[in-house]
């Protein structure tokens, strides 16, 4: 039997314009039982995602493969920055996944950088809380529901498949700007609410 190779790929971002045309493009569903291909896809997407620094999740065409496949996860880093995680979550793939907003949830607004953007960062209004569905890499389907920082996450990573970027959806009226200088504004809030919570 081959073996898989995962390794770690380039990122597509959207600055890029050779890069655009897979960001912007609606990706593709994936057929069961998975191909050779869309196996080493996977292992390359949990591989980087393993091993990139502060990473939470990545869309397969962000390393420029237009397939419906997205890997995430949860990891205690994210503690740091969230005040919304209900819990931790392991390194998961998602094929073929679809979300539904829970509309009477209501939306919060919060950062979101992206791999694929390396000039900006911001916020973004998202669903509190979604439905969501995919499979499994033995095609079993998944439904769930996701609230807090794992909604904002699985709707960050699905859109990307869409040909959705979080810089579509920075909200005009809060801070946005270069990646490095939003960072800095990103931990003054941070100090301040842990500040706060001092007694």
């Amino acid at each position: 039997m081959t073996k898989l190779a995962p390794k770690k790929l380039p990122l597509f971002v959207i600055e890029n314009e050779s890069h655009q045309d897979v960001l912007r493009r609606v990706a593709e569903n994936v057929s069961f039982p998975l191909s050779f291909e869309d196996k080493t896809l996977i292992e390359t997407l949990k591989h980087m995602v393993s091993t990139m620094d502060m990473s939470s999740g990545l869309a397969a065409p962000q390393i420029g493969f237009s397939k419906r496949i997205i890997v995430f996860q949860v990891v205690e880093y994210v503690l740091k920055f969230r005040r919304d995680v209900e819990f931790l979550v392991p390194l998961t793939p998602l094929i073929n996944p679809s979300y539904i907003p829970q509309a009477e949830g209501g939306k919060t607004l919060d950062w979101e950088a992206c791999y694929s953007v390396e000039s900006r960062m911001g916020k973004v209004w998202r669903y509190k809380t979604i439905t969501y569905t995919g499979q499994t890499e033995e095609g079993e389907l998944i439904e769930g529901m996701a609230r807090g920082f794992l909604a904002r996450l699985l709707q960050h990573e699905i859109d990307h498949l869409d040909g959705k970027l979080a810089i579509d959806l920075y909200d005009p009226d809060s801070p946005q700007g270069p990646m490095e200088e939003m960072r800095k504004v990103r931990l003054k809030e941070v100090e301040d609410l842990q500040n706060r919570d001092t007694f």
